[in-house]
């Protein structure tokens, strides 16, 4: 995240618009957490996934916006975050307005299982020959974990681990 380094060491500017998937598929959670301090951040995306979303604005975003509105809506997005605002793309307000009261993303079994690997203390080599799949596969299991919950890093997973209820999801 050498952009985000760069721009840590800039003046704050008021309003950063960023990418939600900045490099090789990795969310940008932890430049959101790390730039929502000093300014506000609307997220621009492709992704109009509920977990994305929730996501992002749990990290601390400021508006949600994905790639295919209008420029007049990015526009409009970007004062609307500027004037201390919240902008949430229209489509997008209908989908996490669909379920209120289940806001809470979901595990797939692999997921699950990935994380039960986790916390018994294997290896991700160690883990992913146990599910007959490859790290890198398994590590793209973790890797959405951490983004349907908004967990930057593995001090932040291993809190999640700990302090969650496997009835939950």
């Amino acid at each position: 995240m050498a952009e985000t380094e760069e721009l840590a060491g800039s003046p704050a500017p008021d309003v950063v618009l960023l990418d939600l998937y900045l490099r090789e598929g990795l969310p940008a959670l932890e430049a959101i957490r790390d730039l929502s301090g000093r300014c506000r951040v609307l997220v621009l995306s492709a992704s109009s996934r509920r977990f994305d979303v929730l996501a992002a604005l749990r990290a601390g975003a400021s508006g949600y916006l994905t790639k295919d509105a209008p420029e007049g809506v990015l526009v409009e997005a970007l004062r609307t975050v500027h004037d201390g605002g919240f902008y949430l793309s229209p489509h997008l307000a209908d989908l996490l307005a669909e379920d209120p009261h289940d806001a809470r993303p979901r595990l797939t079994a692999r997921e699950e299982e990935a994380l039960r690997w986790v916390a018994e203390g294997f290896t991700h080599a160690q883990a992913a020959r146990r599910m007959g799949i490859s790290v890198w596969t398994f590590e793209t299991h973790l890797r959405r974990v951490r983004a349907k919950f908004g967990i930057g890093n593995t001090a932040e997973l291993t809190r999640f681990l700990l302090e969650r209820d496997p009835r939950e999801d």
